[in-house]
């Protein structure tokens, strides 16, 4: 489990680094139902990441279409750095080779701060 937390503060560093702190709290979007894995680790993590950043960390699951919709929700997102895709990597990796109407790739969900 502090391996889990150490990789999260890793990924976390670089957008929290180049934003300014405004107070705005941080979404973490679950494209998937609550009670599955995902939303139990992100849940996990919540407290020990709202501490860490020094701000509220939001847990916000967004289902729907196989994870499509809390996806998109996060790439049509605002790129300030306050809205991270909490989801497994296949997911974004494979909806874009396996569908003709995905207007995302994992190349753009990452942090887009800068």
């Amino acid at each position: 489990m502090r391996m889990l937390f150490a990789a999260m503060a890793i990924v976390l560093a670089a957008p929290t680094a180049c934003r300014r702190h405004t107070g705005q709290a941080d979404r973490f979007i679950v494209p998937f139902p609550p009670g599955g894995a995902l939303d139990i680790i992100a849940r996990v993590m919540q407290p020990k990441l709202t501490e860490g950043l020094g701000q509220p960390v939001i847990v916000e699951n967004r289902s729907g279409a196989g994870g499509v919709v809390g996806t998109e929700a996060v790439a049509k997102s605002a790129p300030d750095g306050y809205t991270f895709l909490f989801t497994f990597s296949a997911h974004t990796m494979i909806r874009r080779y396996t569908s003709s109407t995905t207007t995302w790739s994992a190349t753009s969900l990452p942090c887009r701060c800068w």
